[in-house]
């Protein structure tokens, strides 16, 4: 579970300092909708981070099978979502921009499959608590 909050660290870490650019140095050159687009992609890395850390702290409450597959799909969710929104910012054509394109919603699938095994993780280990 260890490498799941170094994880989560740098997730915050990596947002946070790509937040603070978005802020300053970036908004100069973008339009207002690729800046928009870029602070979800930066929004939703802090929370994969925030939610991650949160969990992993928190893991002998969680059955560990379903509790590793889900948190694996979390960060792998939060890699893709984020980093093809990132992608997206800033590629305005090419093959790159078309393969980014069908990621974002691969990763968000990934996040939300994520949650539900979170939730069937949580319930497996504390169903025959009352």
């Amino acid at each position: 579970m260890n490498k799941f909050v170094y994880y989560s660290f740098w997730f915050i870490l990596v947002g946070i300092i790509l937040g603070a650019f978005g802020a300053h140095a970036f908004k100069d050159f973008l339009s207002p909708e690729k800046l928009a687009s870029y602070e979800v992609g930066v929004r939703y890395q802090l929370y994969v981070g925030i939610i991650g850390l949160i969990l992993t702290l928190n893991h002998t409450h969680f059955d560990k099978k379903s509790f590793k597959i889900g948190t694996g799909l979390l960060f792998f969710g939060g890699l893709l979502f984020s980093g093809s929104i990132y992608l997206l910012t800033f590629i305005e054509a090419g093959l790159l921009k078309k393969i980014a394109i069908p990621l974002t919603p691969l990763g968000g699938l990934s996040i939300i499959c994520s949650m539900f095994l979170y939730g069937l993780s949580y319930y497996k280990a504390n169903k025959n608590i009352k």
